[in-house]
């Protein structure tokens, strides 16, 4: 079911990690081991960074995934433009932390419910954030994002 899933399912986060971190499967038969070989050039402490999200991902309490999220996608951002002959397995990395993003966003809405208007705040920063590392003409959204942080300050004040 794993390897069915990683094949039909490039936004995977489990299987982006791997293809970017590198993994070994042994088969037998027709079905010979797979040997893929991690993503060269990525920054220091990056697979640190993606092993806490995979151990995070299904928290509860989603604010720690979210920061871990959102700086895993900071870190891969500018290998994005560079020629890499593993663009894909960036570029469905890039995908799947988007997903992943989302994804704990909507199961964090009901932590919102009774939250203090500064940590609604700092979940529309990370939204704004996430959005932000999505686009290229991101100028507009991180003014918004400069603002959004600065309100929230303010409002701690």
């Amino acid at each position: 079911m794993r390897t069915l899933k990683a094949v039909h399912s490039g936004a995977d986060l489990e299987s982006a990690i791997a293809n970017c971190m590198g993994y070994k499967a042994e088969g037998q038969g027709f079905m010979v081991g797979v040997q893929i070989n991690p993503v060269s050039g990525l920054p220091s402490g990056f697979p640190e960074l993606l092993q806490f999200v995979s151990k995070h991902v299904e928290d509860k309490n989603v604010e720690a995934l979210l920061e871990g999220l959102l700086e895993a996608r900071q870190e891969l951002r500018p290998l994005l433009p560079q020629p890499n002959n593993r663009l894909r397995d960036l570029l469905f990395l890039d995908i799947a932390l988007d997903s992943t993003v989302r994804t704990a966003v909507e199961r964090g809405y009901e932590e919102l419910n009774n939250a203090s208007p500064e940590k609604i705040m700092y979940f529309i920063s990370l939204v704004l954030e996430n959005l932000a590392l999505s686009m290229d003409n991101n100028e507009d959204l991180i003014y918004c994002l400069k603002g959004v942080e600065s309100s929230t300050k303010h409002v701690k004040d």
